[in-house]
C-alpha cells in the first residue's frame, strides 16, 4: 500500500536492487591507514519448541572501520536490467505450433 502512494520502493524494486548490489565492485579498505573490527550476532527465532523444529537460526555480521577516509567507495551501483517474459528464446521457437 505505501508503495502504491510513493512513501517507499515495491518489493520488485528492492529485489532488482539486491540482484544489482550483489554484482557491484565491494569498498576498497586501505590496510596501514585503517582500523577495523568485525562484529557478529546471532539470533535464535522458536528456539523453545518442543520437538526442536521449525527453528531458525540466523547469523549476521557488520565490518566497522575507522577512520571514515581509509574507505574508497566504489563507483555507484549499476542498475541490472529487468529479465522480459522473451529474454533467452529465439523467435518462434517455443511460441510456434507445428502442423
Amino acid at each position: 500500500m505505501l508503495s502504491h502512494l510513493g512513501a517507499c520502493s515495491s518489493y520488485s524494486e528492492v529485489l532488482l536492487f539486491e540482484q544489482s548490489a550483489s554484482f557491484s565492485p565491494s569498498n576498497h579498505i586501505k590496510p596501514k591507514s585503517a582500523f577495523c573490527q568485525f562484529t557478529f550476532d546471532n539470533a535464535d527465532f522458536n528456539s523453545r519448541t518442543i520437538d526442536g523444529f521449525h527453528t531458525i537460526h540466523i547469523m549476521g555480521g557488520i565490518e566497522a572501520v575507522t577512520p571514515k577516509t581509509a574507505v574508497e567507495s566504489c563507483p555507484l551501483i549499476e542498475r541490472i536490467k529487468r529479465p522480459t517474459k522473451t529474454d533467452g528464446r529465439s523467435e518462434g521457437s517455443a511460441n510456434t505450433i507445428m502442423s
